[in-house]
């Protein structure tokens, strides 16, 4: 039989704790993205069977994009990982991995968010090379700006708005020398 973990109201005061945290935390994009995969490239296919009106109501939650959730998929694994904490405080060691998880989590939103970057810089690179070799002075001046400004809302304490500039004014460079002229 098994051993009950807690008085119900205890564990529904918890549950509010954890779910009136959520909604306290300024969280930026990043807090909200789990990996679909650990840092190996490894990953578990997890199947379960809702009722039509969690999936109708998950499928509006991803569609109204007020939410940083692309896919509902991207949701789902929030969610559960939401749950493993809740557990996880409700019932301290029942779920021992947990740790690991959230180890995992912060390892493959940094590659994630790096391997972000470096696309977007690629991308923003190649833009102005052509811009450069039409020398269209006008336009590239208006996409340097355009990318710095887009950058500098990046919010302050994200450890990327710093990288992600950096990276910017390095190869940008020869692309403002050239607007200068």
């Amino acid at each position: 039989m098994r051993k009950r973990i807690r008085e119900s109201s205890q564990v529904l005061d918890v549950i509010a704790n954890a779910i009136n945290g959520v909604e306290n935390l300024e969280m930026d994009e990043e807090a909200w993205n789990i990996p679909a995969s650990d840092t190996k490239g490894h990953s578990a296919k997890v199947i379960s069977r809702v009722p039509p009106a969690v999936a109708r109501a998950i499928e509006q939650l991803v569609q109204s994009k007020q939410y940083p959730f692309p896919t509902s998929d991207d949701f789902i694994r929030f969610a559960i990982v939401l749950a493993l904490r809740v557990v996880n405080r409700i019932a301290p060691g029942v779920v021992t991995t947990i740790s690991a998880c959230e180890a995992i989590i912060r390892v493959m939103r940094d590659y994630e968010n790096e391997q972000a970057i470096r696309t977007a810089v690629e991308l923003a690179c190649s833009n102005c090379e052509q811009m450069l070799l039409d020398g269209d002075k006008t336009t590239l001046a208006s996409h340097i700006a355009y990318i710095d400004h887009a950058i500098n809302k990046v919010s302050d304490g994200s450890q990327w708005k710093r990288r992600f500039q950096e990276e910017w004014r390095s190869v940008s460079k020869r692309y403002r020398e050239f607007v200068a002229e």
